[in-house]
């Protein structure tokens, strides 16, 4: 009997922080303390919620590999088998409650566990991503670009618009325009033009030749006759064309 006591060998678990608050999403260790090497007991890792039946997470060495509950709790162990790193992958809000660890020790049917420590999961908080603001001095490079680009290319369209009117208007408009006025002139009645009488000259005299003639022959006859006659010399030129002369 005594001998088998000699055998039997005892632990001491310690299991730290006592207090750990996380992020949702972020990950979390523990460390659980074993007074002496492990030979053959089996550590285990427990979490109990608000009094509840505790609830076996992880085993080292593992049990039970297929368990749905390793992917997230790990149990490593770190120097001489006395240090065992417990880590929880991707927090989430209903990890939060009281963790500790405990050992199945063959030589003993009793379990032994550390003290517990409790761990908060808070929400995360998602920040909205926004683009950094643009300074002012950019947008001050930019703002003239914006009003002179609009502004030359307005003028372009309309000094082009222009070009095109004036080539419109004179070209065509050229040849009505003599047209027009070559009618007009036409059309219109032409100015009386002032009449200048062209005035004949005209000298009564006393044609004598005939009395000349007979004292030349000789004979006289008794009776005196005297002749007059109209002479009219040509007519002057008007000086206006087209204008008729008046004869007398």
């Amino acid at each position: 009997m005594a001998r088998r006591l000699s055998l039997k060998t005892e632990y001491t678990l310690g299991f730290w922080p006592l207090q750990l608050s996380r992020t949702e999403g972020e990950n979390a260790t523990f460390i659980c303390n074993v007074s002496s090497k492990l030979k053959a007991p089996i550590l285990n890792w427990y979490r109990e919620k608000n009094g509840s039946q505790p609830e076996k997470l992880a085993a080292y060495p593992k049990d039970t590999p297929s368990s749905h509950l390793q992917d997230r709790y790990h149990i490593a162990m770190k120097g001489h088998k006395r240090f065992y790193e417990m880590t929880i992958l991707g927090l989430r809000l209903n990890d939060s409650g009281r963790y500790f660890c405990g050992i199945i020790n063959i030589e003993t049917p009793t379990v032994e566990e550390s003290g517990r420590s409790e761990l908060n999961v808070t929400e995360r908080i998602m920040v909205p991503t926004t683009a950094p603001p643009v300074t002012t001095q950019a947008q001050s490079e930019k703002f003239p670009w914006l009003i002179v680009i609009p502004v030359v290319v307005g003028a372009v369209l309309l000094l082009l618009l222009l070009c095109w009117i004036l080539v419109v208007v004179e070209f065509p408009g050229r040849g009505g325009a003599e047209n027009s006025g070559s009618n007009k002139d036409a059309m219109s009645p032409k100015k009386a033009e002032p009449c200048v009488a062209s005035v004949s000259t005209v000298v009564y005299g006393q044609l004598d030749f005939q009395r000349a003639e007979a004292l030349k022959q000789g004979g006289a006859s008794s009776d005196e006759q005297t002749e007059y006659a109209t002479i009219i010399f040509p007519e002057e030129k008007s000086a206006f064309p087209g204008s008729s002369p008046h004869r007398k």
